[in-house]
């Protein structure tokens, strides 16, 4: 791929609230060597399209866009796309059109991939219309903005945290079933911070691959570990007390089965 992209032949169309807004400028890709936290570049592009995605779930305009920083990735060996959006926080349509993926296989090992810091869909003013645009998407050519934009902004919402949620299961699924095939003391250990608490479950972030996963209170209670009760978002231990898990707290988790269409993460004591 040609390391500089000229955005007069490309157009971006933000998806947040499926407003049309051309921004025209020149960039250079910025070469990631690798996606592991000690990587200035990747905790750059992280942080930026968990913000973008964040935005756009909440229905946040930006005042003025500019356009993306690119980022040059070489696919290494086991990472597919799947493994990429599971790492970047970015969907299959902004990968499959800023790259023109005809299909998600074309990104594969020893292969470049452009990621963009911003969610969206990028597209070659050269080839399409905007008509042809607005029909593609179900958005009426010149009316765009005001009451109708919000109604398609919502539905673009759901839509997102539906695919972004069957993309999770699909990640956590291949990254999870190789595990089951291991003895237990073999399995991978994953280190994770708690996000949150409830009842029935925590909300935890791997430190690599960075996902966000649920882990379940009655599996945290498995014998040897001992009984936990709720209380002001923390678990407590129900013998003696103790503050067990509270937001922030790091842990490390590995998988013991899978039961009940979900993975049994267990904390290793």
């Amino acid at each position: 791929m040609d390391k500089t992209i000229s955005m007069r032949k490309f157009i971006i169309y933000l998806l947040i609230l499926f407003i049309f807004h051309p921004v025209y400028s020149e960039t250079t890709t910025i070469l990631l060597q690798s996606m592991s936290y000690d990587n200035d570049q990747y905790l750059t592009l992280s942080e930026a399209t968990i913000a973008s995605k964040n935005r756009m779930l909440k229905g946040i305009r930006e005042e003025e866009y500019t356009f993306p920083k690119i980022f040059r990735y070489k696919v290494k060996q086991g990472e597919d796309i799947w493994t990429i959006i599971a790492r970047t926080s970015l969907n299959i349509d902004t990968i499959a059109t800023l790259n023109r993926l005809d299909f998600i296989g074309m990104v594969k090992e020893g292969g470049d991939v452009l990621l963009p810091d911003t969610l969206g869909v990028f597209l070659d003013r050269d080839r399409y219309e905007k008509a042809e645009i607005a029909q593609k998407y179900s958005i009426e050519e010149d009316n765009i903005i005001r009451e109708k934009v919000i109604l398609a902004g919502n539905r673009a919402k759901e839509k997102q945290k539906n695919i972004a949620r069957q993309i999770l299961k699909a990640a956590v699924d291949r990254l999870f079933s190789s595990q089951l095939k291991l003895p237990i003391e073999k399995r991978l250990r994953y280190k994770a911070t708690i996000l949150g608490i409830k009842k029935t479950r925590l909300y935890v972030r791997l430190d690599l691959p960075f996902i966000e996963l649920k882990v379940y209170t009655e599996d945290l209670q498995q014998e040897p570990a001992p009984e936990l009760i709720y209380k002001n978002n923390l678990l407590i231990n129900k013998k003696s007390g103790k503050v067990e898990y509270k937001p922030g707290d790091e842990i490390t988790l590995f998988v013991q089965s899978y039961r009940k269409d979900r993975w049994r993460l267990i904390n290793q004591i």
